[in-house]
């Protein structure tokens, strides 16, 4: 299936809106998060994926909605939203792929849960529950970060990143 617009044009469209945008705006459209997933379709259709080529389409479609509302000034809606969590949700479910950070995210909120029981149990063993909460919760999320970095960083070194 040939859309007529390659993956280096895009690419290109991508860079010359974060050229134009401010940093604000540019997260606002998860303009990096877009780049990267243009990247990774593109190694994904010359793996002969069809949703990959087909989302190209979508890309340029929404490359262009976003340089209308940095014209307009509009807002960013549900629309372009979905679209980007649905060409994500293809990656990570048909390519097992994971997002930036994704790993680091969930690690540090299990350590934070369980540092937090942690806390509680120990805090009760001294009476003094509010210390021992804070101090489980903060090791419990500098544990979890560190866990969830090691696990990220396997991930970029996998490949298997967005």
């Amino acid at each position: 299936m040939d859309s007529g617009v390659s993956w280096a044009d895009i690419n290109n469209q991508v860079d010359r809106l974060v050229e134009q945008l401010d940093k604000k705006a540019a997260r606002r459209y998860r303009i990096d998060l877009i780049k990267r997933m243009a990247i990774r379709m593109e190694e994904f259709e010359l793996a002969n994926c069809e949703i990959c080529v087909s989302n190209q389409l979508i890309l340029v479609g929404l490359i262009g909605s976003i340089q209308q509302l940095k014209e307009t000034g509009g807002k960013y809606d549900s629309v372009q939203r979905k679209a980007i969590v649905t060409m994500t949700e293809h990656l990570k479910n048909e390519h097992k792929l994971v997002e930036k950070d994704f790993y680091t995210s969930q690690y540090m909120a299990i350590g934070i849960a369980l540092g937090a029981g942690i806390g509680v149990a120990l805090g009760a063993g001294v009476d003094n529950l509010a210390a021992f909460i804070g101090v489980g919760t903060a090791l419990g999320a500098g544990v979890g970060v560190a866990v969830g970095a090691g696990a990220d960083a396997k991930a970029v070194k996998e490949g298997r990143t967005i």
